[in-house]
């Protein structure tokens, strides 16, 4: 991947929505359309915690996996906080990962 840790820190803090150029464990590139939620640094990647649009759900994104990222003009204030809430009630995490909303 080739995305900036500073904008996906920023699109987090700002509650700004990100188009994501992804690609899976397979090679297969997706556009995606997500409201970032936090950065996970876990123990084996970084990844970026997210509402998915295209799948309309939460999606951890690996930021190696990443190879395009923009902010967009959209921002998602008015849902952060319930979207945020929601995402730490479906996922707990051990002792070896470090969440950073």
């Amino acid at each position: 991947g080739c995305v900036s840790m500073s904008l996906l820190r920023d699109a987090v803090r700002n509650e700004q929505k990100l188009l994501l150029t992804y690609r899976d464990e397979n090679g297969v590139e997706t556009d995606r359309t997500v409201r970032p939620l936090a950065v996970v640094y876990h123990v084996d990647c970084v990844m970026l915690a997210a509402w998915c649009e295209l799948r309309n759900g939460f999606r951890h994104f690996r930021v190696d996996r990443m190879w395009g990222c923009t902010a967009l003009a959209d921002h998602f204030a008015e849902q952060a906080a319930a979207l945020r809430a929601l995402w730490l009630e479906e996922n707990r995490f051990d002792r070896m990962t470090e969440v950073v909303c």
